[in-house]
Formats: structure tokens, sequence, C-alpha cells
């Protein structure tokens, strides 16, 4: 029982096999939840906008407008609001990475590295996603536009 030695291998195997491992998986089932939960919140808050916006593009479809149109408008304001919100969150990001290297991470002789390509490229998947998965709401949403002149003929 006693003549098992620990050395730089089997100390560097038992790292990568019980902790390495282990914080990899942890964080994937974090990444998951936070994902999960970005996109319920995103989904509810898009569907009320949505909502609120119905009359809009009731009196659009009144006034001429087809539903090719009225979706490219809506599309185009889904476009800049993600556009926008993804440039928002670069800068933010970049300027917390760059305050924390400078305060937390030289001081201690730490290097960080700033970019992780397979990160932003999973990044960039989840917004896709994202932008596709909320083409559900806006759909439904055009499926229940009517002219004005039928929303009054339900009212009564």
């Amino acid at each position: 029982e006693y003549n098992f030695v620990d050395d730089y291998n089997t100390e560097n195997k038992w790292f990568v096999e019980d902790i390495t491992i282990q914080f990899e998986q942890a964080t994937k089932y974090l990444y998951l939840g936070i994902f999960i939960l970005l996109f319920v919140s995103l989904f509810v808050v898009y569907t009320t906008y949505l909502r609120d916006r119905h009359n809009e593009w009731c009196l659009y479809c009144s006034i001429g407008y087809s539903r090719k149109a009225i979706y490219c408008s809506i599309i185009c304001e889904l476009l800049f609001t993600f556009i926008t919100a993804v440039l928002i969150g670069i800068i933010i990001a970049f300027g917390l990475v760059l305050s924390l290297d400078a305060i937390m991470m030289k001081p201690n002789g730490i290097a960080c590295q700033y970019l992780y390509p397979d990160k932003i490229i999973e990044i960039i998947c989840a917004f896709v996603l994202f932008f596709g998965l909320l083409q559900i709401p806006i759909r439904y949403a055009l499926y229940k536009i009517r002219t004005i002149d039928a929303m009054e003929d339900d009212i009564y």
C-alpha cells in the first residue's frame, strides 16, 4: 500500500483526470443554463414587445403594406437591435477584460489571453440560434395581423 510515489507525471495525470475534466463538464452545464435562461427571458420580452406593436402592424396592413413588407420591417428592427446589442456587449466586455487585467492580473504576474476563437464561434452560433428562434413569435404575430376594419367587426 505504501509503495506508491507521487511525482510530477502522476500528479499531472491526477490533475487532468480529476479536476480539469470536472471543471470542463461543469462549465458546459453552466453555459447551457445561462443559454436557456437568456433565451427564455429574451423570448418573453420579445413576445411582449410584439404584442405591443400588433396594432401598428394592423394599421400598416390597412393602408396597403403587404405581410412581406411588414415582415421585412420587423426583421430589420430585430437585426438592428441584435447588432447594436452585440457591439455594445463587445465594447463593455473588452473594457472590463482590459481593466481586470490591469488591476488584478498584471500586478500578480499573471498573463491573460483576451480572445478565445472557439468561444467566439460558440457565441456567434448562439446569436444565430436566438435570431432563428425569435422567428417563431414573429410568424405567429404576422398570422394574426388583420385590417383595422376586421378588428372593429370583432369588437362588436
